[in-house]
């Protein structure tokens, strides 16, 4: 919901991936994408160079699932550990 907080934000445990993560907001998402760029910041301060943010257009938190499904196809398609 909105005004949700997280109990142990993911941001301050990211840098501890080791493989490619993937994170998707909607362009209207309650969300703020702010914390899926900082993620991958701290993935590539860690030497994991293989973390992705992406903005869904005309989206919100659940919608726009045609264009969610076809970014996560390409995303599962990328080599990866490039």
């Amino acid at each position: 919901a909105p005004g949700a907080h997280a109990r142990r934000p993911m941001v301050d445990r990211i840098n501890a991936l080791k493989i490619p993560v993937t994170f998707v907001y909607g362009d209207q998402d309650w969300m703020d994408p702010k914390g899926g760029e900082q993620s991958v910041e701290n993935l590539r301060q860690a030497g994991n160079g293989n973390g992705r943010m992406y903005l869904v257009p005309h989206a919100g938190h659940h919608h726009n699932p045609k264009a969610t499904n076809d970014l996560l196809v390409k995303e599962l398609d990328r080599p990866h550990w490039s």
